[in-house]
């Protein structure tokens, strides 16, 4: 017997949203709170897509941060008061800069147990702060 109508809670929006949502590192930050709204408008929601986003929201931000301190982690290797041989600074300087892009990009997308997503994201900024006010307050003058 063919079904004459099909009620669901289905609609353009949501359509294009669960559509988008493989790409969710591709969207913006407007679109992921759409997706973050509509899972917990839900009467059961996935908490670990909901994590998954708002860790990829919250992520950018913190590797933005920690991107503007590895630069300054790595501006002492530049900032010599005698004249150097800059390509030997450079090659100090590389696994430095190295290890802290790498550390910020895994550390914002990793998922950490205990620590909401908001929060986890921000671990690497935690690390490179210290080390970034080191390294500038050692830069001799």
């Amino acid at each position: 017997e063919p079904i004459e109508t099909l009620r669901t809670d289905l609609d353009p929006t949501a359509l294009r949203l669960r559509r988008f949502e493989g790409y969710s590192n591709h969207l913006g930050w407007a679109q992921i709170g759409e997706l973050v709204d509509r899972y917990r408008s839900e009467p059961k929601p996935p908490e670990d897509r909901i994590n998954a986003l708002e860790r990829t929201r919250w992520g950018r931000i913190s590797v933005l941060v920690c991107n503007l301190l590895a630069v300054l982690v790595c501006m002492p290797f530049f900032l010599k008061r005698e004249p150097t041989n800059m390509v030997l600074q450079a090659l100090f300087c590389a696994p430095v800069a190295l290890l802290a892009f790498v550390g910020s990009i895994v550390g914002s997308s990793a998922q950490i147990p205990g620590l909401a997503p908001q929060f986890a994201v921000f671990l690497p900024v935690l690390i490179l702060l210290p080390l970034a006010i080191a390294a500038v307050s050692a830069v001799r003058t």
